[in-house]
């Protein structure tokens, strides 16, 4: 059981913030700013068929994952998970891609522990 905790939101005080939180047999919590989360996000590729999949839909739907709301769970974690690790970091920023890392970690303890994954934005 891990018990994870990471900012990348310092420094973008006032800037949209985005949480990651993980609960289950593990908990942990990311903090960043959207631009972070923005960055990875449009870098991930549509899915086999071209169409934007799981996560990236209602990303790319709406303004954000959020739309109206301020929290959504992440229905498929596996899939994200998957999504993540198609994505090519050479172009972010060392702090996106510390970021991409970190997020990967907590999604991967997800789907190792069947945890729940929300994702609220402030």
């Amino acid at each position: 059981m891990e018990n994870t905790k990471a900012d990348f939101y310092s420094g973008y005080e006032g800037e949209p913030e985005v949480v990651f939180a993980l609960t289950g047999p593990s908990s942990g919590t990311i903090n960043a700013w959207e631009g972070h989360v923005n960055a990875i996000l449009t870098a991930i590729p549509p899915g086999p068929l071209g169409r934007w999949e799981g996560l990236l839909l209602p990303y790319h739907l709406l303004t954000g994952c959020w739309g109206d709301e301020q929290e959504m769970v992440v229905e498929d974690v596996p899939l994200f998970a998957a999504q993540l690790l198609a994505v090519n970091t050479s172009c972010f920023e060392s702090e996106t891609r510390r970021f991409h890392e970190a997020l990967q970690a907590l999604i991967q303890q997800a789907v190792s522990d069947g945890g729940e994954l929300r994702i609220s934005r402030f």
